[in-house]
């Protein structure tokens, strides 16, 4: 697969990813129901591993590496730091503060995520000051 599809793919489920848990969380948020229905459970690891995928061939194909890019460690770091945030958001956490506040500070992390994507700096912010 070509390069501008793969990125195309990639920035897709990156997309829907982040779109349904913001819904998620905002779901969680407010107390609406429909958060515990199947498909709230079911299709973000689809769309999640559709993304990985599509990381990984754009990083290969690209002869691309954490080890080597720093903004690319960066991203990678935070993505972990999503990860946890948002299981807390969702699942994990033990009280309705905790998973707000778990919220929040997940889609900073997303900000920080795209941000990093978009400039390829591990500190997009200070490269504007």
């Amino acid at each position: 697969m070509e390069y501008h599809m793969l990125k195309m793919v990639h920035v897709t489920c990156a997309s829907a990813s982040v779109s349904l848990f913001v819904l998620r969380g905002a779901g969680m948020w407010y107390g609406a129901s429909w958060t515990a229905r199947r498909w709230t459970r079911a299709v973000p690891p689809i769309i999640d591993t559709l993304l990985l995928a599509s990381a990984l061939m754009l990083a290969v194909s690209t002869g691309q590496s954490p080890l080597v890019q720093p903004w690319l460690a960066a991203k990678l770091t935070a993505v972990v730091v999503y990860i946890v945030l948002g299981t807390l958001a969702l699942k994990r956490a033990r009280t309705h503060t905790g998973q707000r506040a778990a919220f929040l500070a997940a889609v900073a992390t997303l900000a920080y995520i795209i941000a990093v994507a978009i400039s390829k700096q591990p500190w997009p912010l200070l490269g504007r000051l």
